[in-house]
């Protein structure tokens, strides 16, 4: 399943996430955007920290995306900094579903 999820829009955690974990399907996010790295590579350390997700689509139009994409690889985010980066998180009217 492709869908958008990101620090900034996470209403697909509500009830999305817990049924592709239950049922054993994958999580592709698009659009994932201190620890003397990029804010790219935190995201998608981020997206990768979930358990539901298995291949963030980088959108590597330049050599750089690539390469932060392959650090975020090696970023291991730690419980405290899952916390500080989820805290300001206000939900969203979902958008795509009518």
């Amino acid at each position: 399943m492709q869908d958008m999820y990101n620090l900034v829009y996470r209403e697909e955690e509500k009830e999305m996430h817990p049924m592709l974990l239950d049922q054993g399907v994958a999580c592709t996010p698009f659009s994932s955007l201190a620890h003397g790295v990029s804010t790219s590579v935190i995201a998608q350390a981020w997206n990768l920290a979930n358990p539901v997700v298995t291949s963030p689509l980088v959108g590597a139009s330049k050599t750089k995306y690539i390469d932060d994409a392959i650090a975020a690889l090696d970023l291991k985010l730690t419980a405290e900094e899952m916390a500080y980066l989820e805290e300001p998180y206000a939900p969203h009217a979902q958008y795509g579903f009518r």
